[in-house]
């Protein structure tokens, strides 16, 4: 395994991930590298849990695997020059904060050190992945990899690290700083059912998790299923994750204010960012729409002609790719059969990056659609910037930011 600045700005990077598989299941679409520090778990139940997870995952296919004894930064990944600056200086860590960060960095010093590398395929959509699960500590690595923030991963994730989550704490101080890259999005959240004493309410580690607050304080991106992972904590209760994915209000505003031209609407197929809500009230009495019951049940929706995406799936269809997703809801409402006129109202069922394949699917449709996307970062699939930020050089507000090309799968 070798990771250079290239892989990284094209990663998912995950800051002390335990057995958890979501996002090659919802990221593909923005990334085809998924880079998992974790300095705490040995080898052979991390091994097995990924095997198992990937065997059991019906849309993934491992394509290679190579497991490496021993893991040593220096030879692992690419390092500037500043690669031994203090991770407290860099972090801008409090004293309370680096004592809690160096107490478990010491708990963890004889662990097992290894690195394990799958390639892999989603066979729905074609993508080849690659997971790389190393032995490190995730600030170190992030340090490392990013040069002291010359560069950025397209998404950084922190979930349940109990340091890290908080809008205003360390990982906010780090970005502080306008001259550092920042990744497009930053997704965390925490494990709602994980015991902690009472100091630690569920309302304070949602707040610390999901307030609006710091440089990522816009809300972008919800999450169309729950995020399920294997079994990492020792007084973990379910395997729930609640989280959200945050953007700057810098870049927010950009993708606003530029032209993100829709790749995605026709005569016949158009994506509008506002809730269901308010297109069911303006549903004529030919129309037809479908969400999950979820979203029925918190809009409180009883009108005729609404649907759950269970009733016709079943309560496992989620899984089920966008394309067989499509031609399900098809086939139902040939049944129907609602005038030539009427129009589908559409909260999409599918993962968060089949949004090309199930656009693909819906031109199979006979009826006008409409698919409501609140979330700004549901459609990075299908949006093309007309700025080009690939070019580190070029300068953009509020930080630089490492933005994807359009997806052409």
């Amino acid at each position: 395994m070798y990771l250079d600045k290239n892989t990284f700005e094209r990663s998912f990077f995950y800051i002390g991930p335990g057995y958890d598989i979501q996002p090659l299941l919802r990221f593909t679409h923005l990334c085809d590298t998924f880079i998992y520090p974790n300095v705490y778990l040995n080898r052979r139940p991390v091994e097995e849990w990924y095997d198992s997870a990937f065997e059991h995952a019906k849309d993934i296919e491992v394509l290679d695997k190579r497991v490496t004894r021993g893991f040593d930064a220096e030879i692992a990944m690419e390092c500037g020059t500043d690669r031994h600056a203090s991770i407290r200086d860099v972090f801008k860590m409090g004293h309370y904060e680096y004592m809690d960060f160096f107490l478990k960095l010491r708990n963890a010093r004889d662990l097992e050190r290894y690195s394990i590398t799958w390639r892999l395929r989603r066979r729905s959509t074609g993508r080849v992945l690659t997971l790389h699960f190393f032995t490190c500590e995730g600030l170190e690595a992030y340090a490392i990899l990013s040069q002291i923030g010359r560069y950025a991963p397209r998404i950084l994730c922190t979930i349940e690290t109990r340091m890290f989550e908080s809008p205003r704490g360390v990982i906010d101080r780090f970005f502080v700083d306008q001259q550092r890259a920042r990744p497009i999005l930053w997704v965390r959240g925490f494990a709602p059912d994980l015991h902690f004493p009472s100091r630690h309410s569920l309302n304070d580690r949602r707040r610390d998790a999901f307030d609006s607050v710091g440089v990522f304080s816009v809300r972008a991106m919800s999450f169309n299923h729950q995020w399920l992972v294997g079994r990492s904590f020792e007084r973990q209760r379910t395997s729930e994750r609640h989280c959200f994915g945050f953007m700057t209000k810098e870049f927010t505003r950009e993708l606003h204010e530029k032209s993100w031209n829709p790749e995605f609407e026709d005569e016949r197929h158009k994506f509008v960012t506002e809730s269901i809500a308010n297109g069911i009230a303006r549903m004529g009495n030919k129309d037809v729409a479908f969400l999950s019951r979820r979203l029925i049940n918190r809009f409180s929706l009883d009108r005729n002609h609404v649907h759950s995406w269970e009733s016709i799936l079943g309560e496992c269809g989620h899984k089920q790719t966008a394309a067989v997703q499509i031609e399900t809801l098809r086939g139902f409402v040939d049944r129907l059969d609602p005038p030539s006129d009427a129009q589908i109202h559409l909260v999409q069922n599918c993962l968060e990056d089949e949004n090309a394949s199930y656009l693909a699917a819906l031109r199979a449709l006979r009826h006008r659609t409409v698919t409501y996307c609140r979330d700004l970062a549901d459609l990075l699939e299908l949006k093309k910037v007309a700025l080009d930020f690939s070019n580190h050089e070029s300068p953009f507000p509020g930080g630089k930011v490492s933005v994807p090309a359009a997806s052409t799968n």
